[in-house]
């Protein structure tokens, strides 16, 4: 506006409400969510639209800084979706490969002996599908996700640990 590039009137009609929208990085949930939208909408326009994306593929997407945002998340999934060729998505379909520096948290890195009495694995799965449930908002297929488990898997475990009833009415 200052340079004169910009309309003033047209900004402070476009200037009415704001919307403050953190860039993708920082919506990490949200990438996965939208490269399964961008695949079933490119699914439309292609002939043989993928099958779906790998786990490792998953994890590459997360683990990538998105710097070009929604639209280079999208670009990515549509060069994944034509070389895929119909088949699953796998990460060298992917054109990120710039990983984001992985932070492990000191509960959850193995380090050290285990306990000579053992480890309960049941209370730690337990534990770990109440935190994704937690962090997904009781939204199963993004808890799924998170867990690396199909909505199926997931819901046997909540039934195994009973679950359910931990829901928000």
């Amino acid at each position: 506006m200052q340079r004169g590039e910009f309309r003033e009137d047209l900004y402070y009609r476009l200037g009415v409400f704001e919307i403050a929208l953190p860039p993708l990085r920082e919506r990490l949930d949200d990438v996965l969510e939208l490269a399964d939208a961008f695949l079933a909408e490119i699914g439309e326009h292609v002939g043989r639209p993928a099958a779906g994306i790998s786990r490792e593929a998953r994890e590459h997407l997360i683990a990538y800084e998105w710097p070009g945002n929604v639209r280079e998340l999208r670009n990515a999934i549509e060069r994944a979706v034509i070389l895929a060729d119909g088949g699953f998505i796998r990460s060298e379909h992917l054109p990120v490969n710039a990983p984001r520096p992985s932070v492990v948290k000191s509960d959850d890195s193995p380090s050290g002996p285990l306990p000579a009495g053992g480890v309960n694995l049941e209370a730690i799965e337990r534990s770990l599908v109440v935190r994704a449930l937690t962090q997904a908002r009781h939204n199963k297929t993004r808890a799924a996700k998170l867990l690396g488990l199909t909505r199926a898997q997931l819901y046997s475990r909540i039934e195994k640990y009973g679950l359910a009833e931990t829901e928000p009415s």
